[in-house]
C-alpha cells in the first residue's frame, strides 16, 4: 500500500495542508498564522480612513468650487 503524504504550504499569512480520512477523501485545509487576522483588519481600517479623509477633502474642494 502506498504511503499517505500530507503536503503543507507555509506562508507568513498561515498554512495550507492536506489531509485524508479513512475512506482516502483528500481535504485541503488552511490554518491562518496567530494575529494575521487582526493585522490585516488593522491594514484595512487604515485602508478605509485614508479613502474617507482623501474622498472627504475632495468634496470639500467642489463645494468651494477648487478642483
Amino acid at each position: 500500500m502506498a504511503q499517505k503524504k500530507e503536503f503543507r504550504i507555509t506562508t507568513p499569512r498561515g498554512s495550507v495542508f492536506t489531509s485524508a480520512d479513512a475512506n482516502g477523501s483528500v481535504t485541503a485545509k488552511i490554518e491562518w498564522a496567530p494575529g494575521f487576522a487582526q493585522r490585516k483588519a488593522e491594514s484595512f481600517s487604515k485602508a478605509q480612513r485614508l479613502y474617507m479623509a482623501w474622498t472627504h477633502g475632495n468634496e470639500s474642494n467642489r463645494a468651494a468650487g477648487r478642483k
